[in-house]
């Protein structure tokens, strides 16, 4: 995702380009596999949903970048990060200064299974 920081650390999601709302009972959009790589969630490479969990997914990925200062993956093309995610369960590695309750936060998002990550809501009561 695209992020800006404005003044007093505002941060705020400038890129939707790829957004889908979701509407009454929809959980999910079907769609083909696309979107930035690096923050792809596991079903987003196999399935093609884009739900609330992939963008919790994407998240947690967000808040290693945070983190580090870093860009998650790096020098890997889209097939290097689809065989690291998918198929190996890869994720970027945990810097070991991070605050224990900030990983498991991070770690928690970004879990392989969808129904394993927590909600926005958890997130935010979290925080």
């Amino acid at each position: 995702p695209l992020l800006s920081v404005f003044t007093g650390w505002l941060l705020q999601v400038c890129d939707f380009g790829l957004s889908r709302v979701l509407t009454g009972d929809r959980t999910h959009v079907s769609t083909r596999p696309y979107g930035t790589p690096t923050h792809m969630a596991p079903e987003l490479w196999t399935k093609g949903h884009m739900s609330q969990p992939a963008d919790v997914y994407a998240f947690g990925i967000t808040l290693w970048e945070l983190a580090t200062g870093e860009r998650p993956y790096k020098g890997l093309n889209a097939a290097r990060i689809l065989h690291q995610v998918l198929l190996n369960g890869g994720r970027p590695p945990l810097p070991m200064w991070l605050p224990p309750s900030y990983t498991r936060l991070m770690t928690s998002c970004w879990a392989q299974t969808p129904n394993d990550r927590p909600t926005f809501g958890e997130i935010v009561r979290h925080l």
